[in-house]
């Protein structure tokens, strides 16, 4: 009786145990039917929010890092551009002597030199020779008429302003003939001095004008009728000045005139008389030249 009984409760498990899958399965795959907007269906039912059960919090879901930016590219800045180089400074133009002198940019005819353009200069070797007259003047200008004179200045500018000059000159020497005797002579002289000359120069020409000192010497020969001529020396230290001007003819020729004082302080006198010995002497006389020249400049 016992026996029976335990097989029945054993098999009545087994058909509860079969049943609840089929039930879950059932359950699982049961439709819900359409609820109202305050209920929820669970299991095919549809319950009020408040009895249903809470709902389980899913994870979010996992987000996908952004991929890594690309590495940045470094941009070089933009290029400068380097200044210009400034203008090359021309050449110093090499001083030039009067052999060869500096060309001269060539003007449109017509056109006429700026007022306010600085007149170039003659550089290097100067060369002025003259042509002209003496007169005597002092203590002896009754003695001598005017005679013809020969001249010249050799030297080098320094500057544009100032030459050096070395000036060698003789004039020719004509003594009054007495007109109660046969007698007459002739004679000249010499002068060699240092003469520097100061120089204004323009757009036309310049002038010039400076000192000298040097030494002078005189010669003279008085001939008498039927006898024999007889000579008188003379020497001493000379000092004066020169003044001119001159035109520019061309660019290194310029025209003009000079004119010159000298006085001589005599050291020494000598004379020789007809078949008598020469005879010298200390003398402080001081004879005087005064001369006009004709010039030119190169």
């Amino acid at each position: 009786m016992k026996s029976s009984r335990a097989r029945a409760s054993l098999t009545a498990l087994v058909a509860l145990l079969l049943a609840v899958p089929a039930a879950t399965a059932r359950a699982q795959t049961r439709a819900c039917p359409p609820c109202g907007p305050n209920d929820r269906c669970v299991d095919g039912v549809c319950l009020p929010i408040s009895e249903a059960p809470p709902a389980v919090a899913l994870p979010p879901p996992a987000v996908e890092a952004p991929p890594p930016a690309p590495p940045a590219v470094e941009i070089p800045p933009p290029a400068v551009e380097a200044p210009p180089p400034p203008p090359a400074r021309p050449a110093p133009t090499p001083r030039r002597d009067r052999a060869t002198p500096a060309p001269k940019p060539r003007r449109p005819a017509g056109e006429e030199q700026d007022e306010d353009e600085t007149p170039s200069w003659r550089q290097g070797l100067l060369f002025i020779p003259s042509i002209g007259i003496h007169a005597v003047e002092g203590i002896a200008a009754g003695d001598y008429d005017a005679g013809l004179r020969l001249g010249a200045l050799l030297g080098t500018r320094v500057t544009s302003t100032v030459s050096l000059n070395l000036e060698l000159a003789s004039d020719f020497l004509s003594p009054v003939r007495n007109i109660n005797s046969n007698v007459s002579g002739s004679g000249r002289d010499f002068t060699i001095a240092f003469s520097p000359l100061f120089h204004g120069a323009s757009r036309l020409g310049e002038l010039v004008a400076g000192p000298k000192l040097g030494y002078w010497t005189s010669g003279l020969t008085q001939a008498n009728a039927g006898a024999a001529d007889s000579a008188v020396s003379q020497g001493g230290w000379a000092f004066g000045f020169n003044l001119g001007g001159f035109i520019n003819v061309t660019d290194d020729i310029g025209l003009g005139g000079l004119v010159a004082y000298q006085m001589v302080a005599h050291s020494e006198s000598c004379v020789r008389p007809p078949a008598t010995a020469l005879s010298c002497s200390t003398t402080a006389s001081v004879p005087q030249l005064l001369s006009f020249s004709l010039a030119a400049e190169f």
